[in-house]
């Protein structure tokens, strides 16, 4: 999935992107203020990666 994104993004994009993989693996409750933006971001970009963050919180 991250491939695609790379794949599908502009490189302006991807630059703002970079480190939020680690932000997606990290609990929410411990994000500050730019790292929430920075993963609604990566969820503009990737609607689906949302919903599996969603899922993945759930349990």
């Amino acid at each position: 999935m991250q491939r695609d994104l790379k794949k599908s993004l502009k490189k302006s994009n991807m630059t703002g992107l970079r480190g939020t993989m680690w932000l997606f693996r990290r609990d929410p409750q411990e994000l500050d203020k730019e790292e929430r933006s920075r993963l609604a971001l990566l969820f503009e970009c990737a609607p689906d990666l949302k919903q599996a963050w969603r899922l993945r919180r759930s349990n």
